[in-house]
Formats: structure tokens, sequence, C-alpha cells
């Protein structure tokens, strides 16, 4: 029995979870008789517990970015903008800046020779002979020009404009003004310097433009926007902090531990190890709507998923967050959410499962996986339904880098459904042929580019030594046998598996297959495989031993599509093409085998009403939790 359902079974037993507090807030009682004055009495407070798997170092903007501070900041700050499901929703802003909404503006700006800009693929450089730059006016790759040294040249400057909503205070009754998102501006640049996310890297300046906007204004040349909600600058306090410098602020108690906002709620307490103790925030700008509901929020802080469940099971906690074991053992939960113990929400996690193919090895040494028509037999070989269904962690099969539901994945990409004999087929299309017409031996290499003939299809498997890496290679492997394909898997430490080339067999390009994930955060996943990316010898190879591209795989109209992709204006029809595009050459050409998205999961208390699967943060809304 695991320690999960070991913890089921002693539900009402002695599990350390300490007695959540009762809070109490007065209220006035009218008398049954009448009484000259009615005396004040209390009642237990609405109070709302969170367990959490993991406790932040710091609750300030930019002292912790775990996934565990994110979820904790909701209560301190609304927003300011929420995602969900990929979508964008402004809370203390008017609206997300748009070229529709004139919040999005261009203007055509003079460049000086020796000035800084952005070129077409992204990087910050010097206007000096012989580099790439985009004209103005010019939103796709064939109209990219060479500067000659002609003197000063025209190039587009992007200037996004956000709108702050009126009336909205901090919880000390100061107003949020647009100084404060300038203040923020100017913390995250003295913290983050050049090496900063693209809003502080790509910045020309930053200003209050009137008594509720401010306006990012980025560096000439530059496009490439993930989206335009990313830009703004989350609001700091300036008047509570007006002799700290920036570096301090990460260790300044108030800052770190206390830190105020605009949110639903203020942090009253925090037991190091134990719990965050919040009271409602009287000045919140949406308590004319009766929100937040609660009182009072508590984050606790279980040693283990045992602790935790026996929480959740026995009322002391209505959400259980950041415990990424609950996966392993979503048969138990489901059994209790099936008796109404608890309720269990997926979400996409964000980690993308996938088998890299040695296309190209730095040692130029043949590769069976060169053709193309070899990787897709290969997909047809490999039953990923079945493998998805087999691994709780998963949440979608995998067929590009982008999940399904996602506003960019593109529908009309080839996908590979599991068909051996389809497989069979192709493989013996592109040379591979059954010799001795026994399918239990690997296929043999007749007349197949770059490998030697009477080679056998027979490989190593690269994996982690983790249990559920072992358990999709061994589904791997007994698929690719039935194709007659000899798989053998080999583990090496993550460390050791993933280290920079020329040591590491994965990115040093000495390898035939890994599997691995990426966890892409904010940027697009094709730039893992753009041929300026395949790590290897600078100066052959721009990145250095810095590249992502391990496969080695080179197509120049993906390169095309995904740059245009990358660096170009988000909402620009030549933009959405082209990640379209791009996917359609990925799909095709299959330098990786998609596997899976990996799912993190959640449980909270059916008291607290339907909560949907999705891509979001937990406790994005809190504040209307019921």
């Amino acid at each position: 029995m695991s320690l999960l359902l070991a913890g089921i079974a002693v539900l009402f037993s002695a599990c350390g979870v300490e007695e959540k507090p009762q809070l109490a807030v007065p209220k006035t009682v009218v008398p049954e008789s009448p009484s000259p004055s009615p005396s004040p009495t209390l009642e237990p407070a609405k109070v709302l517990s969170v367990c959490m798997g993991q406790e932040p170092s710091s609750l300030f903007l930019y002292g912790d970015d775990s996934s565990a501070a994110d979820i904790i900041r909701q209560a301190i700050y609304d927003g300011p903008i929420d995602t969900v499901n990929f979508t964008h929703t402004p809370v203390i802003l008017v609206e997300i800046p748009s070229r529709e909404n004139n919040g999005v503006l261009i203007e055509g700006v003079e460049v000086d020779p020796g000035e800084l800009f952005v070129d077409p693929s992204g990087h910050l450089t010097f206007l000096t002979e012989g580099v790439k730059y985009r004209p103005s006016g010019c939103f796709a790759v064939d109209c990219v020009e060479i500067y000659e040294g002609q003197g000063s040249v025209t190039m587009d400057q992007v200037t996004l404009r956000y709108q702050l909503q009126p009336a909205v205070t901090w919880s000390d009754g100061e107003p949020l003004t647009p100084e404060d998102s300038l203040f923020s501006y100017q913390v995250a640049k003295d913290l983050y310097g050049e090496f900063g996310p693209p809003k502080v890297r790509y910045v020309d300046t930053y200003q209050v433009v009137s008594e509720s906007e401010v306006a990012w204004k980025g560096i000439p040349g530059y496009q490439g926007f993930p989206n335009y909600a990313d830009f703004f600058f989350s609001p700091l306090p300036e008047h509570r902090w007006p002799d700290i410098t920036s570096s301090q602020l990460l260790t300044e108690e108030q800052a770190r531990r206390f830190p105020i906002g605009w949110g639903p709620f203020v942090v009253q307490e925090w037991i190091p190890a134990e719990r965050i103790t919040f009271t409602k925030n009287e000045r919140y700008f949406r308590s004319g709507e009766g929100l937040p509901y609660y009182d009072a929020l508590v984050f606790r802080f279980p040693d283990d998923v045992d602790e935790a469940l026996n929480a959740i099971l026995a009322g002391e906690c209505e959400m259980v967050v950041e415990f990424p074991g609950f996966v392993d053992d979503l048969a138990a939960l489901q059994e209790e959410e099936r008796e109404g113990s608890l309720n269990i929400v997926s979400i996409y996690g964000g980690a993308w499962e996938q088998v890299v193919f040695g296309i190209q090895p730095l040692d130029e040494r043949g590769s069976l996986f060169k053709d193309k028509k070899v990787r897709q037999a290969v997909a047809m070989c490999v039953n990923r339904e079945k493998i998805a269904a087999a691994m709780p962690q998963a949440s979608h099969v995998a067929n590009s880098y982008y999940p399904p539901g996602h506003p960019f994945y593109n529908e009309e990409i080839s996908i590979y459904e599991y068909d051996p004999r389809e497989a069979a087929a192709l493989l013996e299309e592109a040379g591979w042929e059954d010799h001795d017409q026994n399918p239990d031996t690997p296929l043999q290499a007749q007349k197949v580019k770059s490998v030697e003939e009477g080679t056998p299809f027979q490989f190593q498997l690269l994996i982690a030594p983790t249990s559920k890496s072992l358990m999709v290679a061994d589904l791997i492997q007994k698929d690719l046998e039935e194709c007659s394909i000899d798989v053998q898997i080999e583990s090496l430490p993550p460390q050791e598996l993933l280290a920079p080339g020329p040591g590491g067999p994965v990115f040093g390009r000495d390898f035939d297959a890994a599997q691995f994930a990426w966890t892409p955060g904010r940027f697009q996943l094709c730039s893992l495989f753009l041929s300026s990316n395949i790590p290897g010898y600078s100066p052959e190879y721009p990145m250095g031993w810095g590249g992502s591209n391990a496969s080695g795989y080179t197509n120049e109209a993906f390169d095309t599509a995904c740059q245009e992709s990358l660096h170009l204006l988000p909402d620009l029809e030549t933009t959405q093409e082209a990640r379209k595009q791009a996917q359609i050459i990925f799909a095709e050409d299959l330098p990786a085998l998609p596997l899976y998205f990996r799912r993190n999961v959640f449980l909270f208390d059916p008291a607290l009403g339907d909560i949907e699967d999705g891509f979001f943060t937990p406790l994005w809304n809190l504040e209307a939790l019921p």
C-alpha cells in the first residue's frame, strides 16, 4: 500500500495537522426584547484554508518566481491581468492593448549609425555595416534589408499604452497610480539588468503619460511580443519604500514577508514552516460586490502528501495545491472523488514530453533517423494514446509543441495514429527491409542513404533513471519490437544526460534518441528546433554549447516560419500564418516525437462548487470562491 493509500486508511487518526484557527468578527445581534443598547457578540469568521506542498521564500514581487509564490500572491494582488485557458483578462487595467483599441502604436523613427536596435532575429545589436534590419513598414522576412552604411535609416518603434482602472487603492488606503507601475519597472530594471524578461530587455522607455496611463516603448526594431499583456509592470507601493534600494527590497522584512497590495487579502502573520495567515482587505476595490467571500485565508504547509490528504478529508483544508506526488496515486484520489469526499482539478502543467531523434550527430556518423519517413514510421509504431493513458501525469497526447485548446494550435497538422502496418510500408519505402522474413529480428538497411548496407535497425534510447521515464521507455520499446526495431534503453543521471556539450550526450549530439521534457515557460517551443540553435563548436554553431536543437535538425522553411512567428507583431495575419506553417513543417519532419503534455492536479472541497480543468494558476479567482 502506498503512503497515500495508507493516509486514506488512517483518515480519522491523529494526522498531525494543526487545528484550523477560528478567527472572530464582531456582529451586532438584535435582542428578542427591547434593550437600551444592543451588545456586540462574536461569531466565527469564514476562513478558507489551503494546504500547500511548498513554502515560498519571499512574497516580494521580484523575490521568488516559484509557482507557490505566484499562488499566494493571488491573495495580495488581484491580477493585474488574469490568464485562464490562454486568454488574458484585465483586472486593474481598463483593457489589454491592441492595434484595434489604439493601445498599440507603431511609428517610424530614425536610427543613426552606431545606435542600438533589435535585428530581425530578435538580437540587440548596433547599426553597423553588414547587419540586417527591418525598415519601417516591414512585417515579414522577405523585406529585411542589409545596412550598407548609408547614414540613418527608418525603423518601426512600438509603444504599448496601459490605462489603470479608477478608484483602486492599496490596502493601506493610498491610491494606486501609474507612478507605482513606473516604480516597479525601475526596481525590475535594477534587479534584472540586461538579463531580464523581454519587457525589461527590450524596453527603450517606460513612462507615465497621464494620471491614469503608463506606456512601454520598445527599442527600435522590436516586434517579438509573445502577447501584449506581459509588458505591463505590476505596481509596487513606492510610498512604502521611499528610501530603500532595489537590492535591499529582496531582503527587507516588510517587503519580503508582509508586502501590501490591492487584492482581497492582507498578510497578517507568517510562521515559517507552519502557516501564513491573511485577513480581509477592507479597502478591496471589489468589496461593493460582496467580495471577498471569506474573512480570512490561511496557507498551511503540511510535511507530506499524506498529511495534506488527511487534512482535506477531515475538513481542515478546503484546497490542497503544489503536491506533484498526487498524480502518482490518482486512482485512489478518484475513488475518493466518486464517494464525494473531494474534487480533483487537472491543470495544464506546461511540460512537453518527447523523444528527440539524433538526426545530425556531431561526429557526422550515419544516423538511422536522417530520413523523415523513418521518423514518421516510428511515430506510427508508437501507441501514444496507450502511453498517455498509462501515465497519470499525462494531460493530452501531444501532436505538436502546442497543446489542443491553445489558440496557436493548428488543427490541420499531420497526426500519426498508431498504425504498425502503415509504418512497415513506410519503412520498406525508406529502404529498411525484413531480410529474413522473421518479425522477431530487426529490419536491415538496404540502400538507406548514409547507413551502411546490412545495418540492423537497432538504437539506444537515453532516459533519466525515474520510474516514469522507464515506464514510457518500456512501452516504446515493446511497440517498436512489433515493427521489428530493436531498442536498447540506457538511463543516465539527469545532470549527465542533459549536461552541456561536448561532454553531455544529448547536447553534445552524441546519441541515437533521447526521451526528456521541455518546460517552455513563456517562450515558443518552435525556437528549440531552429538551425541557429544547433549546439556545437563556435563559430560554426553560433549558439556554441548553449544551443537547444540537440537533434541537429535543419529546414530553411521551418526556420523562416518560426522566426516570423517569434519576431513579428503577434496579431498580424503574417504572424498567425507563420505559426501555423511552422507547426505543419514540424509535424511533417518530426525532429522529435511528441508524446504528451504533463499535468498537475489540486484537490478541493466539493462545497467550493465546480472548478473546471484548464490552464490557470490555482486560486486565480479566490476572491470569488463561495
